[in-house]
Formats: structure tokens, C-alpha cells, sequence
């Protein structure tokens, strides 16, 4: 049962919290295509260090592309790569996205999240589709991306760069989020965090839309 302060101003996590997600859909799409000599295990930690870096910034999406091409076991053109990289983004439920934007009509809400340059633009695209809202810009006050801040969670460096960029304090504030580690790497930083598990989802976004 979720029972947090709702007058606290509001920051969450996109991915698990607003959007739905499945990660192992695009590790196991390029797991599929790895060359036969590359062992999967390798590979798998290979490309998890590729998209941390790729979270921070650290290099463009075509040069992601040129770092995982000498892995598999055919070049993958930008298109294909970009619709294998999408695969793990699955749907922002009606309900979720009604509730932001009844928050967004009589409070600031804020986004903070760990992610990336191809996923914040099909996401926007699909917001656009699906619903006529103008992308996430159009529903939070500001969105903290971690590939424009070179910072990512659960880094202390990042939750304080946000409190530094939102009116208020420590007290005032609530974040969101569905992975454990943030939360508490959240709560070290000094911003107050909520867990938010995909098993208790639903409760969550019941808790907080109800009057």
C-alpha cells in the first residue's frame, strides 16, 4: 500500500514507471545475430558496457552502431539497428499519461531518467501517434535525461544536479522509480524516493491519480 506525501513535488522514472518496458527484447534480438565466435556471455556484458556509456553520452548512435557491428555475424544498416534498439519499449497505458497530464494542469512535474538519444525520439514519436501530445516536453516542467547531463543513475552526481534545478528542498520533493538501486541511490543523495516494482504499478498509479 502506497502512502506518500502527494503535495511533494513530483520527479519520476520513465522507463518501468511510464512507459512499459522489456530490455531482454533487444539483448536477445542482437544475441541472435552475434557472429558464431563471439561467446553470448562476453557479448551480452560487451553491450551493456556499450549502452551505459551510450546513456551518458559518451558517443552518438552511429558510433554505437560501429562498436556492435564487428560482433555480429552481418553489418547491421542504422534503419535495421534502430528498430532492434526500439524493440524493448512497449506502451504507455492511457491511464498513466492522463493521470501526467491532470498533475501537469495544477502542479510541476518532472522527468529524470537514465536513457538515450534513439529511445527519447521514438517515445516522443510515439506520444505524437498515439495520443496527439507533443512529446515529453509537453507534459513534464523539465526532463532530466542522463545522455544530455553525462551523469546517470544511481551516481549521487545526477539527483543532485536535478534538486539543484527544481524549486524547493530536499523535503519538498518525491521520486519515483521502478529499480531498487536508484531509489536508494536516490535516497543517499538526499532526494526522497518511492519504489515503484512492475508488480505494484497499477497500485501506484491508482495510489497517486485518486482524489
Amino acid at each position: 500500500m502506497y502512502s506518500f506525501q502527494k503535495d511533494r513535488i513530483k520527479i519520476f522514472d520513465l522507463g518501468g514507471v511510464i512507459i512499459n518496458i522489456h530490455p531482454p527484447l533487444t539483448f536477445n534480438a542482437m544475441k541472435d545475430r552475434l557472429h558464431p565466435s563471439r561467446d553470448p556471455a562476453l557479448a551480452e556484458a560487451h553491450f551493456q558496457k556499450l549502452f551505459t556509456k551510450f546513456e551518458i553520452g559518451s558517443f552518438d548512435r552511429l558510433a554505437l552502431l560501429e562498436q556492435i557491428n564487428p560482433w555480429l555475424n552481418q553489418q547491421l544498416k542504422y534503419p535495421e539497428f534502430e528498430k532492434i534498439w526500439n524493440e524493448l519499449l512497449l506502451d504507455v497505458p492511457k491511464h498513466r499519461l492522463q493521470c501526467l497530464l491532470k498533475l501537469k494542469e495544477k502542479e510541476e512535474i518532472y522527468l529524470l531518467s537514465n536513457t538515450n538519444e534513439i529511445h527519447i525520439q521514438a517515445i516522443n514519436q510515439y506520444l505524437r501517434n498515439e495520443f496527439g501530445v507533443d512529446g515529453l516536453e509537453a507534459i513534464f516542467t523539465k526532463c532530466f535525461l542522463s545522455y544530455e547531463m553525462n551523469q546517470r543513475k544511481p551516481d549521487a552526481s545526477i539527483y543532485q544536479s536535478a534538486m539543484r534545478q527544481i524549486p524547493g528542498n530536499a523535503d519538498s520533493y518525491i521520486f519515483f522509480d521502478d529499480t531498487f538501486e536508484n531509489v536508494e541511490g536516490s535516497n543517499s543523495a538526499g532526494l526522497p524516493a518511492v519504489h515503484v516494482p512492475n508488480e505494484k504499478n497499477k497500485e501506484f498509479w491508482d495510489y497517486l491519480c485518486s482524489q
